[in-house]
């Protein structure tokens, strides 16, 4: 963390002191009543990136407070509020929801992945009801932040299944075009090197395929994709986009195929669910939390088990697992639709929040 962010930090938390202790004093308000005034930490809302998304969400839904709030909703990946605040929020009895992402560890974090989930676990311990996004994230919660002192469920990430709607479902290709979307730094350029590889490889073979590339590449990693591309001869056939805006994402979905998604134990992807609420059939690396939200929709490649090692499947892996979503792809496409809407639509998803604020205001 740079001086200037840690000052901006320090500054944030010296505001929500002070607010606390008129909070304290009663000269602002924390009146647990059914209306959710809620404060979500500090966490900002944006286009790409998981929490970003998803704070954009429930603040459109819920608004926010930073005065008079009567719950504080923390992400994980934003461990903001020092334990002092933490402390008084508690002390006040203002009810803390604590959404549960993936942690740090070595396979894919080489800084002090210790000092990072210390961060987390500061939030994760001083809650009264934590969302674990996925059973993956509930069992390495367990593995690194010890068990939970309260109550919890597993609440997967939501798509809103009425913006990202498939189109109709094509029959013929000439060309079969495969989607990467997200926000990629260069720890994590083998799932896209791979993918280009895997691409190339169904090409040798006689097929027509396609990539897309959507999203954020850090400088270091695009120069090595474009060379790459180059390299191989598929200026053609690979195309690096650029970033979008979550507005324009259901057509960049709907103007592709499928879906590949390679990154190694994602712990509840959100462009996962849009290309499934899209209807699109999903290659993926079957590690993680990836696996409880593709299920039937797409073909999974085994990669080994390690909390040390960032692992991509084999080449040949990905190349046979792009030829199979291909060859079925009107079924895995209506199973990806149908599993989006019975399983992670945002209603439920905001149902389920609203239950359980209602239920720590008025216990």
């Amino acid at each position: 963390m740079t001086y200037l962010k840690s000052f901006l930090l320090l500054i944030f938390n010296i505001i929500i002191f002070f607010i606390l202790i008129l909070k304290y004093f009663r000269i602002l308000s924390s009146n647990r009543s059914s209306n959710y005034k809620i404060f979500f930490g500090g966490a900002r809302m944006g286009n790409i990136g998981g929490t970003l998304t998803k704070i954009k969400k429930l603040k459109s839904f819920y608004g926010e407070s930073l005065f008079n709030f009567n719950i504080v909703y923390l992400m994980s990946n934003t461990p903001y509020l020092f334990k002092i605040n933490l402390y008084i929020i508690n002390k006040l009895k203002i009810p803390i929801i604590h959404n549960q992402n993936g942690l740090f560890y070595p396979s894919w974090y080489k800084g002090d992945y210790r000092l990072k989930n210390k961060q987390i676990y500061k939030q994760y311990i001083c809650a009264d009801y934590i969302f674990f996004q996925s059973n993956f994230c509930k069992k390495i919660s367990l593995k690194y932040l010890n068990q939970p002192k309260c109550n919890n469920e597993i609440l997967y990430n939501a798509v809103d299944t009425n913006f990202y709607k498939p189109k109709k479902i094509k029959k013929n290709f000439s060309n079969y075009s495969f989607l990467i979307t997200g926000k990629f730094n260069f720890n994590l350029r083998n799932s896209l090197i791979d993918s280009i590889e895997g691409i190339k490889k169904c090409n040798d073979e006689g097929y027509s395929f396609n990539l897309n590339i959507y999203g954020y590449l850090d400088n270091r990693l695009k120069n090595l994709l474009e060379k790459k591309i180059i390299d191989l001869k598929l200026k053609d056939q690979i195309f690096i986009k650029g970033t979008y805006i979550q507005e324009n994402a259901n057509l960049i979905y709907n103007n592709n195929d499928a879906f590949i998604f390679l990154i190694y134990k994602a712990p509840c992807s959100n462009s996962v669910l849009e290309a499934l609420s899209c209807g699109l059939p999903i290659v993926y690396s079957d590690s993680g939390g990836t696996k409880e939200l593709v299920g039937d929709a797409g073909v999974g490649l085994k990669v080994d088990d390690s909390y040390k090692e960032y692992i991509t499947p084999k080449i040949d892996d990905i190349k046979n697992g792009m030829i199979l979503i291909y060859k079925d792809h009107e079924n895995k496409a209506k199973n990806a639709r149908k599993r989006a809407e019975e399983n992670f639509s945002i209603e439920k998803w905001f149902y389920t929040h609203s239950k359980i604020m209602n239920k720590l205001l008025n216990d």
